[in-house]
């Protein structure tokens, strides 16, 4: 059987990624709200923070950290 993971330093950059970049995202938001900023470029960051979110929040915890491949393939 062969094993497959994802090296430490790669999940600890992912941690890190997250941690800066929701805070990058925050402070964009309330700069944003804060400033006489129209709708329109406030809702496209509004939505680009919900896709944010969901891939480093629901979709990357989904992610196999160890795959396991037996001799014959399976």
């Amino acid at each position: 059987m062969k094993s497959y993971r994802v090296g430490r330093r790669f999940l600890w950059s992912m941690t890190a990624a997250k941690i800066v970049l929701t805070i990058a995202a925050g402070l964009c938001y309330v700069l944003a709200v804060a400033n006489p900023t129209p709708l329109g470029p406030r809702l496209l960051l509004l939505a680009c923070m919900i896709v944010f979110g969901w891939l480093f929040y629901v979709r990357l915890p989904k992610m196999p950290t160890q795959i396991d491949v037996s001799n014959d393939g399976g």
